[in-house]
């Protein structure tokens, strides 16, 4: 026999982690505590400490690769050759308005990263900055600050 025609294929891709049944599903409730903390040297240095964990509640023991993103606040910017390292860091994105850490994956056990800021404008009336972290895969498990 011959013959001519045509097929239709669909293939779709998910990257997102698997789930199983025993998972509970997201609530309202943030998956992650953030503990922010803020000291300054003098007017123009100010050093932040941003330490991240999941909440024990979360059924997952760690994540896969998140993300935390670290607003700037107005006239600041990261102290330039500042060496952000530490051995959960995959990346580091530097923007003019924040910095972005891509940390491997986040556990119970709390992580932490210190950030040196300096002051490279005397602005009036400054605004706040968002902290957040969220998990790559799965960006509905977050929390912010």
């Amino acid at each position: 026999m011959k013959g001519r025609g045509f097929a239709i294929f669909q293939l779709n891709v998910f990257y997102n982690v698997k789930t199983t049944p025993d998972v509970a599903p997201v609530t309202d409730e943030d998956a992650f505590r953030l503990d922010v903390n803020l000291t300054d040297s003098d007017s123009n240095h100010i050093l932040l400490s941003i330490c991240t964990r999941l909440k024990d509640t979360q059924a997952i023991a760690h994540t896969g690769m998140a993300i935390l993103e670290v607003g700037i606040l107005s006239g600041f910017g990261l102290l330039p050759g500042a060496e952000i390292q530490t051995d959960f860091i995959r990346k580091v994105d530097r923007e003019p308005q924040r910095v972005s850490l891509y940390l491997d994956s986040v556990t119970k056990a709390e992580a932490c990263v210190r950030l040196p800021f300096v002051r490279n404008y005397n602005v009036a009336h400054v605004q706040d900055a968002v902290l957040q972290v969220y998990d790559y895969y799965e960006p509905s498990e977050y929390c912010c600050s």
